[in-house]
């Protein structure tokens, strides 16, 4: 299931009634971002609809889209919507609710986007495997930060990693910024982050390839 998908249609109608039903509408998701789903609209007028061709009407990420499930009326974006999350094209897909089928458990609020990981036993404390340069002094580093761990992202506006689970807006698989990373910059970030035991971060420091280093923290 892919992050962000197209929703096609070759009908001036289901275009118009998807608009009007849109306008005025928004929501509000648990890192407190307010989304406006007609802002993902694209525009077309009424020309551009012949009834044969289909149009690409817009683009929705996964938070929009279990939004649109659980509140939108219009059957040609729930079929659409079911296409995507309901389990793929078994015939009893939409009837028997196999494992598959998250659709139906986004509806019943049952889906894993429902769980809240950050209820478990998270912690900031850590140990550091030093990769390269195994000293910590003011050198003005430009960073990368990535999480090893499957599913992390990063958030630029909140300065947050969420997973794949929390569906709510990132940016990319790492985050960047510059300066100097002692142990107590360190701790400071990890209590931030707010990530569950286990949790692997690399970090990869670079100052005109005169100095480098790399270590990862885990979080224990």
């Amino acid at each position: 299931m892919a992050a962000i998908d197209k929703t096609y249609t070759s009908s001036w109608e289901e275009y118009q009634s998807l608009v009007e039903w849109c306008r005025g509408k928004y929501f509000t998701l648990k890192n407190g971002d307010v989304i406006y789903p007609s802002k993902y609209i694209y525009e077309w007028s009424k020309e551009d609809f012949d009834g044969e061709k289909e149009r690409p009407i817009w683009n929705t990420p996964t938070y929009l889209d279990i939004w649109l499930i659980r509140n939108c009326p219009l059957k040609f974006i729930q079929d659409r919507l079911k296409e995507q999350y309901g389990g793929g094209w078994s015939k009893t897909a939409f009837t028997d609710h196999n494992e598959d089928d998250m659709y139906h458990k986004i509806l019943t609020y049952t889906s894993p986007y429902d769980v809240n990981w950050r209820i478990l036993d998270c912690s900031h404390k850590f140990s550091v495997k030093y990769m390269v340069n195994n000293k910590f002094k003011d050198d003005n580093l430009y960073w990368w930060v990535t999480i090893l761990n499957d599913g992390w992202w990063y958030n630029e506006k909140h300065n947050m990693w969420y997973h794949n689970e929390d569906a709510l807006p990132i940016d990319s698989n790492y985050a960047h910024f510059r300066g100097n990373i002692c142990k107590r910059k360190l701790a400071r970030l990890i209590k931030r982050w707010d990530l569950p035991k286990g949790t692997q971060i690399q970090f990869e420091g670079d100052y005109k390839r005169y100095i480098q280093k790399e270590f990862i923290v885990t979080i224990r």
